[in-house]
């Protein structure tokens, strides 16, 4: 067990008779985002090279706020034209999909199909709506232990922003 397994457990006896307290909710949402760390931290394992910063290769998926990298999407199979499209896309396909790393490759290659593009684009689109930029890290895996809600909500905002930079461009 992890030393914030082992903490959250510790928290979730102590909270058992006060689980209305500030103190006790505020302390399970630090452990709530110290495990979302630990995980995300995990994916960068045989990806980030020696001496280079791993904790960077996750940070957008803990910001609370990311800008995309319009230019990331230079070089993708997906056309400027079909980018909102693809965005409402995978946004509906992932309200509608059980939340796990294989569901939501599912969800992305279904994508991928229905817009006859590679997974691959479908996941540097994904990662660049929702992290702001392309990412080394299995796309898949990472938005799972975003979670649902986060994900869904960049999708919404990227895909919103690109739409109101099509029209005024």
């Amino acid at each position: 067990m992890s030393a914030a397994a082992a903490s959250a457990a510790r928290v979730a006896d102590f909270g058992a008779d006060d689980a209305g307290s500030a103190h006790v909710r505020r302390t399970r949402e630090f452990i709530d985002a110290e495990l979302r760390l630990d995980q995300l931290l995990a994916l960068t394992h045989g990806i980030a090279s020696a001496g280079s910063p791993a904790l960077q290769l996750v940070l957008p998926a803990v910001a609370p706020v990311v800008r995309p990298n319009w230019l990331a999407l230079t070089g993708l199979a997906v056309p400027a034209r079909l980018v909102a499209r693809v965005g409402e896309r995978l946004e509906r396909t992932l309200h509608e999909t059980p939340w796990a790393g294989r569901a939501i490759e599912d969800a992305l290659e279904a994508v991928a199909r229905a817009f006859d593009v590679s997974v691959h684009d479908i996941s540097a689109l994904a990662s660049v709506l929702v992290l702001g930029d392309r990412t080394p890290l299995p796309v898949a895996r990472l938005l799972a232990v975003m979670g649902q809600e986060r994900t869904l909500a960049r999708l919404r905002s990227a895909t919103r922003d690109f739409k109101a930079m099509q029209m005024v461009g």
